[in-house]
């Protein structure tokens, strides 16, 4: 039980809106938005389970960070790297 009752659903890391958990693990969970379908992972074991629901966030803070996310994986370094050679 990773995060616990109050992880079920969180805000998307994408869009902000809301995701549900698929998958609980003993120290993450998975996610997948029901606005725009992205999946991601939270590790909670660094800081622990949250004591309170984690959402949903307003609605212009909500598209404020769909936007800066979808411009911070625009510009995602790893993405324009040439594939390592071994």
């Amino acid at each position: 039980m990773a995060g616990g009752i109050y992880a079920a659903a969180v805000p998307c890391l994408k869009c902000a809106g809301r995701a549900d958990r698929i998958y609980e693990g003993l120290e993450d969970d998975y996610y997948r938005c029901s606005a725009c379908g992205y999946e991601f992972g939270i590790d909670w074991s660094y800081a622990g389970a949250p004591s309170a629901p984690a959402g949903p966030l307003p609605r212009q803070l909500g598209g404020e960070v769909g936007r800066h996310m979808s411009s911070a994986q625009r510009k995602d370094p790893m993405q324009s790297r040439p594939p390592m050679s071994v």
